[in-house]
């Protein structure tokens, strides 16, 4: 697709996401600047803090796009710490939104969450559906989403929301795939937490930064996209997929775990992605196969 801006912004470049799309936005040409907390060595690679916008504002001015992906993003992390989750993840977003406006940005675009729909949420879930979430990571993208909405309506500000659900891909950690395929290596056993029925709807990160730019180039200003692959995928199916493509005949031992509502089976209703002109490119076995022949 043949982007129609000529530089971006991107806070939160070194994490997973980031790293991606920054590779992306270069090999298209694209300027970048990348504003984070703890910025890696280069060229347009700034130090700035989110949480307080007199470090960053200096750094909004002639940007056409703003990527903002800074965040505690880890569910696990802003559990255990939901104050510092409400500053990143809320303040923050409130912060960046404030520097686009001031500084004269064209578009944003803001990550969400699967997680607003939250936990037992089940079948095909719309943009429409109501939000329920039961974890402060969900509030607090809930808040961020609203920061947005306020943000258009309030001072024109073209943002654009994409609900993410299960991206993956090369250099992710801590996630059910590349921590299924490191026991399908490593361990002498592939344990499974929960009974591996829950169903996800996994995406690859090529095809996720696709949607973010369908989004971006043929979206709506102040409207919110699913993005996933409108196919759900459990666990159990998942090992199976890891145990083929790795010819690995370990065997698979289920852990109980006390989070009940983690066994649920959901995906993406990406009717309206598919307006923008999105289409799923990478299907998910050959997806998993790429990853597995990384890591191995």
């Amino acid at each position: 697709m043949e982007l129609s801006f000529s530089s971006a912004l991107i806070t939160g470049s070194t994490g997973f996401i980031g790293q991606a799309l920054k590779a992306r936005l270069l090999n298209e040409n694209i300027h970048v600047i990348s504003v984070d907390r703890q910025p890696e060595k280069g060229e347009n690679c700034f130090e700035g803090c989110i949480t307080d916008l007199d470090s960053i504002k200096e750094y909004f001015f002639d940007v056409d796009v703003v990527f903002h992906l800074a965040a505690v993003s880890h569910p696990k992390i802003t559990e255990l710490n939901p104050s510092l989750s409400e500053l990143v993840n809320v303040t923050g977003t409130r912060n960046v939104l404030q520097a686009c406006v001031d500084g004269g940005v064209k578009k944003v675009f803001f990550p969400s969450s699967a997680y607003v729909y939250g936990a037992g949420a089940v079948g095909a879930l719309s943009e429409s559906r109501e939000l329920n979430p039961n974890s402060f990571y969900g509030v607090h993208k809930v808040f961020g989403e609203y920061y947005c909405k306020l943000f258009f309506e309030k001072f024109g500000l073209d943002c654009r929301v994409g609900r993410f659900f299960n991206v993956f891909g090369p250099g992710q950690t801590e996630r059910v795939i590349p921590d299924l395929i490191r026991k399908a290596l490593n361990d002498d056993v592939i344990e499974v937490l929960g009974s591996g029925n829950a169903g996800r709807d996994f995406i690859w990160i090529d095809d996720a930064l696709d949607a973010v730019f369908s989004i971006l180039e043929n979206g709506a200003g102040g409207e919110v996209y699913n993005i996933g692959t409108g196919k759900s995928t459990t666990v159990n199916e998942l090992v199976e997929i890891i145990k083929s493509v790795l010819d690995c005949d370990k065997d698979v031992v289920h852990t109980e775990i006390e989070q009940k509502t983690q066994d649920f089976n959901n995906y993406a209703d990406i009717s309206k992605l598919k307006e923008t002109g999105f289409e799923v490119k990478t299907e998910f076995k050959e997806a998993v196969e790429k990853l597995c022949t990384i890591n191995n």
